[in-house]
């Protein structure tokens, strides 16, 4: 009885076992299995299922160079070029002769617009190769690039009433009314790692000095016909003059980076950014002088007699000035797998101090492609009385074809502040305290690229009050205060870039 009810446990285990390893084996294949099903998808072009079950036969542990060749092209027909890139670099780990890897790659960056890797990469490419895909590693122009932009006034300044309080004896403001700019550029590739870019940019910005300003001038208020003469009366009131002058202030700009691809997936842009401004220095001059004038005339003797008194002004005096910036920055790229990874620092010497700042930023291509992706960066500026860090988000994508747009927010003070490798650089007098806009990028053709984009800006301007406070006892005391104000602005900028 004791044989049978074992023998009886034994059988229903073994059953229930069954089910189990049929699942099991419905669900673990082999390699030949993986193998022929990545090939019969393969042939049919049914990238999905190569994909599908390539990844599937990862997970399980087999590994072999035409698995990653068949996903690697799948990838790319699929246009995920990114993906397809790590895909032909461990295809290569199996099969390092295989001539068609570093072409493909090639493609690749070119369709992800990375023409530095792709460059390096034909430069290893043989001469029979280079003239099959007709390629050049010398391009005495890579691209050519034209920018311009506006940005109009705001109404920034312009306040209910004087700027000069009735407590105050002066006061002045200085006020962004309108900018324009040009830019021009062009990048030379002088070998298959190196390409140097240039650019000139022309900026000119409407700036409106305005000054209030009290004087006690005296004023005769009546002329009185007495028995003996006449007399003549004489008023000194508080007078408010205001006075606006109008000037130009001029940027001219070099801008020069030299990209050096290290390797494939790392690069080096050492850059620099020559600036040279043209203004005009407008500074008050508060005087005084005495005057005479007529107190009364005496009739018996015909004589005049006089009185003198003291009366403020002020002038103002103009002379040209110019002077001169820098920025020089330099970047490190590192691309691994879907995210592109840029670390950056610059030393900059705007208004006669020098200024560093460093930041890394993280591009974001979850697709393996640039039908979506997402820029994240955060930038600070170091030493004492540095503002807050800089941080701005970035989110894009592919609305059709040829057809790209994206969005941006930027948080922190942008004084004395400068991005993309020091090829923009904020050395204006009124500092940006938020921006956010949006970016279309049209490509029309092979060669052409437009760029189309608009920027919301807020911004501080700063107005000065001299008060005059009168203590308890002693004398009068003046006081400067500085008050910043908030203001609003945008700009509008277009481009085109053609590359050759």
């Amino acid at each position: 009885m004791k044989t049978n009810v074992t023998v009886s446990i034994t059988l229903l285990f073994m059953l229930a076992l069954l089910p189990v390893k049929a699942v099991y084996s419905q669900t673990q294949h082999t390699s030949y299995w993986y193998d022929s099903t990545t090939y019969n998808s393969y042939l049919k072009q049914d990238w999905n299922s190569v994909i599908r079950t390539g990844n599937e036969a990862l997970k399980n542990g087999y590994d072999y160079y035409y698995l990653r060749a068949r996903l690697a092209e799948a990838y790319y027909e699929k246009g995920k070029f990114r993906n397809a890139i790590s895909q032909y670099n461990k295809a290569a780990t199996y099969n390092s002769g295989d001539e068609s890897i570093p072409v493909n790659k090639y493609y690749s960056y070119l369709n992800l617009g990375d023409l530095d890797a792709a460059a390096f990469l034909a430069g290893g490419f043989s001469s029979a190769k280079r003239n099959e895909l007709k390629l050049s590693a010398f391009k005495p122009l890579d691209l050519i690039y034209l920018e311009t932009g506006i940005s109009p006034g705001s109404g920034q300044g312009i306040l209910s009433g004087p700027i000069a309080g009735t407590d105050s004896i002066y006061a002045e403001e200085d006020l962004y009314k309108s900018m324009q700019y040009i830019q021009l550029g062009g990048r030379a590739r002088i070998s298959p790692s190196l390409a140097i870019y240039a650019g000139f940019t022309r900026m000119n910005i409407e700036k409106e000095k305005r000054f209030d300003y009290y004087t006690v001038p005296g004023q005769r208020d009546s002329v009185r016909i007495r028995p003996f003469g006449t007399a003549y009366f004489y008023s000194f009131p508080r007078q408010l003059t205001n006075k606006i002058i109008s000037y130009k202030v001029t940027q001219n700009d070099i801008y020069l980076n030299a990209g050096y691809q290290v390797s494939e997936s790392f690069k080096i842009v050492p850059a620099i950014h020559f600036i040279q401004v043209h203004s005009r220095n407008i500074l008050p001059v508060y005087g005084s002088r005495q005057m005479t004038d007529t107190a009364f005339f005496l009739a018996a003797d015909t004589s005049w007699h006089m009185f003198n008194y003291t009366s403020d002004f002020y002038s103002f005096s103009e002379r040209d000035t110019s002077y001169s910036n820098y920025v020089i920055s330099l970047a490190f790229t590192r691309e691994l797998g879907n995210l592109s990874i840029d670390l950056h620092a610059s030393l900059s010497n705007f208004n006669s101090g020098k200024q560093k700042q460093a930041g890394v930023s993280v591009t974001w291509y979850p697709l393996g492609n640039k039908d979506i992706y997402s820029v994240s960066s955060l930038n600070g500026m170091f030493g004492p009385g540095k503002p807050d860090p800089v941080f701005e988000q970035m989110v894009g994508a592919r609305l059709s074809r040829n057809i790209w747009l994206d969005g941006f927010v930027t948080s922190g003070n942008l004084d004395l502040y400068n991005e993309k490798n020091a090829w923009v650089v904020y050395n204006q007098s009124d500092p940006i305290t938020f921006r956010c806009g949006a970016e279309a990028i049209i490509t029309i053709g092979k060669h052409l690229e437009v760029y189309l984009v608009y920027r919301y800006y807020t911004k501080e301007f700063h107005y000065l009050q001299d008060q005059k406070i009168q203590p308890a006892t002693g004398d009068p005391v003046i006081k400067s205060v500085n008050t910043a104000i908030p203001y609003t602005n945008q700009s509008f900028t277009g481009g085109l870039k053609w590359k050759f």
